[in-house]
């Protein structure tokens, strides 16, 4: 079957939406709305309120162009991969063949650096030269001390991450930036306490049965990692203690018997 090929303005327009997507979590860190409603050349405006707008401008602007130059390293990979050389990928970008070569080893070579702050602080990690943002799963510090859990437990079951950033002072070291939600949406730190398994732990339970009432409350609920609200928390709890008085009284009417 013949593959259709995006006309040049489809393919404009998937980038700028991309551009869009990378940049939007970034500008809302550094700009609110409040702030974004101000003409910044109004004369209503301190001297010193404007003198901090234009620089907080700069440092988005910064951002993104740091997005665009991200999607230029990962198209120019691309294009590599689908056979052009440097030459070709040089004069498109209007950069040098040999900076289009930089740029390509950029999204091949990996180098080691370092996380600092958030749920991976301290840990060396390899990640590729071209990348300036990284993001990680946003793990269980409890889970460290219990690797016989980890095939039982789906990392992709109800998943927080974590956004790092490279420092402009160190770029070996990257710096903690926020918690995000699979689809990008900002979000608070993860409360790992109402995961399943360690509900499971704290009540003495196996995670499987505390899974299977789980699912009992929310058939939504896909496996021991998902997390859970105070109040469903609170509502499973009565439920598993409920379930368990009812066998207790069983188990004593058939000893009655």
């Amino acid at each position: 079957m013949r593959v259709r090929r995006r006309a040049p303005a489809e393919t404009v327009t998937t980038v700028e939406d991309l551009v869009c997507q990378l940049a939007a979590g970034k500008l809302h860190a550094i700009w609110s709305e409040s702030r974004a409603t101000w003409d910044l050349d109004s004369g209503l405006r301190r001297r010193e309120q404007r003198r901090q707008d234009y620089l907080t401008l700069l440092a988005m602007i910064r951002t993104v162009q740091d997005a665009l130059d991200e999607i230029a390293e990962r198209y120019a990979y691309r294009a590599k991969h689908d056979g052009a050389d440097f030459a070709e990928i040089g004069a498109a970008a209007s950069i040098s063949r040999q900076a289009a070569r930089q740029r390509h080893l950029r999204q091949t070579v990996r180098k080691p650096v370092t996380m600092s702050g958030g749920p991976h602080d301290g840990r060396p990690m390899d990640i590729l030269l071209g990348d300036s943002v990284v993001r990680l799963l946003a793990f269980d510090p409890w889970l460290e001390d219990r690797p016989w859990l980890d095939d039982s437990l789906d990392p992709a079951d109800d998943p927080v991450y974590a956004i790092y950033q490279r420092t402009r002072d160190n770029p070996d070291v990257y710096r903690f930036q926020r918690y995000e939600n699979p689809d990008g949406a900002p979000t608070d730190e993860p409360d790992h306490h109402l995961r399943l398994y360690r509900l499971a732990d704290t009540w003495g339970l196996s995670s499987r049965v505390v899974l299977h009432y789980a699912k009992r409350l929310d058939p939504r609920i896909r496996g021991e990692s998902s997390r859970l609200d105070p109040d469903a928390a609170d509502k499973l709890r009565a439920l598993i203690e409920e379930i368990a008085r009812q066998q207790e009284s069983a188990r004593q009417d058939y000893a009655g018997t």
